[in-house]
């Protein structure tokens, strides 16, 4: 009977402080990427995975960006628009890829400046790289293969519960990817830096995450 009262607060999203039980959640209703506590603590550089179904149109990382100013004063600019879903017949010339035609994104990473308010202990400009779950013309054909065979790939909702070893390698596989592609994405704007095309983050002690 315990239980009743509580899963009607759940419900209701009506919690006290003060009661016996604490109602602790993922914070996937407030910020799906965790990237505003890293933003509170002040990171110079931040490495962000976004696995949520929005697909190409990155609405996740515009809602963090909004709670990041609202709440902590921060503001995030985002380097173009490499997300954007490429036109449906952007490869006509490639039969491999005409069954995903309408699902190809023009990039999974974007990266970003992240501008700290004055005032706090730590001011400046940080970086922002993000990679993002969507399919590229650019995958490994065995990932091109997959996601033709797939329509839901890699949108899956994280009620399946039951992958198959051929869902979890493919989904392995994709995460690689990405990662690869975020640590490219780093190196490159390294080598501007160095190179002086952009400036150098402020020099201020902040943890790297």
């Amino acid at each position: 009977m315990r239980r009743l009262p509580y899963f009607a607060r759940e419900l209701l999203g009506n919690y006290s402080p003060d009661d016996r039980f604490v109602y602790v959640s993922d914070g996937g209703h407030y910020d799906n990427l965790g990237l505003l506590e890293l933003l509170r603590r002040r990171c110079r550089t931040i490495y962000c995975v976004d696995a949520s179904g929005d697909g190409a149109v990155a609405r996740t990382l515009a809602e963090a960006a909004t709670l990041a100013y609202e709440e902590l004063g921060v503001t995030l600019k985002v380097n173009g628009a490499p997300l954007a879903r490429l036109p449906a017949d952007a490869h006509e010339a490639h039969p491999q890829l005409r069954a995903l035609q309408g699902r190809l994104a023009a990039g999974c990473v974007v990266t970003g400046e992240i501008k700290y308010p004055t005032g706090a202990q730590v001011t400046g400009v940080g970086r922002l790289i993000l990679g993002k779950a969507v399919l590229t013309s650019d995958l490994p054909f065995s990932l091109q293969a997959y996601a033709a065979q797939d329509s839901t790939f890699p949108g899956d909702s994280t009620a399946d519960q039951w992958f198959d070893a051929d869902q979890f390698d493919a989904y392995a596989a994709l995460g690689r990817w990405i990662g690869d592609k975020m640590v490219d994405a780093c190196g490159a704007r390294r080598q501007a830096v160095d190179n002086g095309a952009v400036s150098s983050p402020a020099r201020t002690p902040a943890s790297t995450l």
